[in-house]
């Protein structure tokens, strides 16, 4: 009503509801301009020639009667159903596919800035700029790859599993179903979102006193088995864990540099997370993981293969890697690369103890399934960690004291995020 100062507080309403879209909003406008700067049209990587491109192209030419056995990939069918369908309206040139890519980035950005929403404005920054800048959600946004489908229907799932524990509506659960159902039809690797969650709901019922009979909570598990028993079924179809063209030429097994590399991982790209805590850890958890990490000097370096990646057994590739390996290129004695990476597996060390600590939360149990996951994949690839990025910073967030140590990291984070993307193009 004019004269009443409505006019303002609708106006201060309508801002209100923006508020949560301005720090994804941000992020993926970053997003934007880097894919107008490098271009979309590049040439074709590695994996998109061999895997990625070849499956949409069968799928376009099989479309309706697509075979979701026989195709040379190792990841599930979903992303190249979904880049066939939308590649019908907006061609199936690479740059346009690479294009619906990075839609499927943006929201997953939008999503994830959904899970962190009721925290401050400074942690939600935080938390989004640690995805946002992690440099394979950055560089693969901009790439044929299934990846970032797979993370943004994770996301998703994640944030319908939240919606259904505040309000317990039977949509959000079926919503939640379909959504990590697709997931793992995307990539496998997401099974430990299902397996997590699965974890948390009967850990809650453990501890808490009031607790359901068995009966019961076997009846309120029940649904949440849907998408692990999708996961089956694709199994079944493909007669293994992978699709029968990939396994010809992919090794199998387990492989134990994987356990090595769990910490590396933690201690390089959680840094902000150890100096955060280090006047809490106690020092004989530093004495024990700085005597534990002594091991590495009997273990092969952490550097890129020669030959690059490839399917074979315990084949080293990701991004942590390549820096070793530029520096090893650059005359670093062995011993102080050795001694670097023993610095890093100390630190994710004390990192992975916070996750032990807090191991009633539901991103901490999703991260306890995905390094038991991980542990049965031959390959060394650091590509296989991306679910963790927002799971892991979710979880840290009520954690968090010195956030001037997260803002520096997530500065060094875009300078080697932008370093990533301009090297692939």
């Amino acid at each position: 009503m004019p004269g009443l100062g409505m006019e303002h507080c609708g106006g201060a309403f309508r801002m209100e509801k923006l508020k949560p879209l301005l720090i994804p909003g941000i992020f993926s406008l970053i997003l934007l301009a880097l894919a107008l700067v490098t271009g979309l049209a590049q040439e074709p990587d590695g994996d998109e020639t061999h895997f990625h491109i070849p499956a949409v192209e069968q799928y376009s030419q099989q479309f309706p009667n697509i075979d979701l056995q026989n195709y040379h990939s190792a990841s599930g069918p979903v992303p190249y159903i979904w880049w066939t369908l939308l590649g019908k309206l907006v061609g199936t040139e690479l740059s346009a596919l690479r294009a619906l890519t990075l839609c499927f980035g943006i929201a997953a950005l939008f999503f994830f800035a959904n899970l962190v929403r009721k925290e401050n404005w400074r942690l939600q920054l935080v938390a989004v700029g640690g995805l946002a800048f992690q440099p394979y959600f950055l560089g693969r946004s901009l790439s044929l790859y299934t990846m970032i489908p797979a993370l943004c229907l994770g996301i998703f799932s994640l944030w319908c599993f939240q919606a259904f524990q505040k309000e317990k509506r039977v949509l959000w659960l079926v919503t939640y179903v379909i959504a990590a159902s697709l997931a793992v039809w995307s990539r496998q690797i997401y099974l430990s979102y299902v397996a997590g969650i699965l974890a948390f709901v009967a850990v809650e019922n453990i501890m808490n006193a009031s607790a359901l009979s068995l009966r019961q909570l076997a009846a309120k598990l029940l649904p949440l088995t849907i998408p692990g028993l999708a996961l089956g079924v694709l199994f079944l179809i493909w007669g293994g864990t992978n699709p029968p063209g990939f396994r010809e030429n992919a090794s199998q097994g387990i492989n134990i540099l994987q356990l090595d590399f769990i910490p590396i991982f933690l201690g390089f790209w959680f840094v902000p997370v150890f100096f955060d805590h280090l006047d809490r850890f106690p020092k004989w958890l530093l004495a024990l993981a700085l005597v534990l990490s002594l091991h590495l000097l009997a273990m092969p370096l952490y550097v890129l293969d020669a030959s690059g990646p490839s399917m074979a057994q315990g084949n080293i590739a990701g991004f942590i890697a390549k820096l070793f390996t530029v520096a090893q290129n650059k005359g670093v004695p062995i011993l102080a690369l050795k001694g670097g990476q023993m610095v890093l597996w100390t630190m994710g060390l004390c990192v992975l103890a916070l996750l032990v600590q807090d191991f009633r939360k539901l991103t901490s149990l999703i991260a306890f399934a995905h390094f038991g996951i991980i542990g049965l994949v031959p390959q060394v690839w650091e590509r296989f960690f991306l679910p963790l990025a927002p799971v892991l910073w979710l979880g840290f967030l009520p954690r968090m004291r010195r956030l001037w140590l997260y803002f520096l990291w997530m500065g060094a984070q875009a300078l080697l995020a932008l370093a990533y993307v301009l090297d692939k193009t």
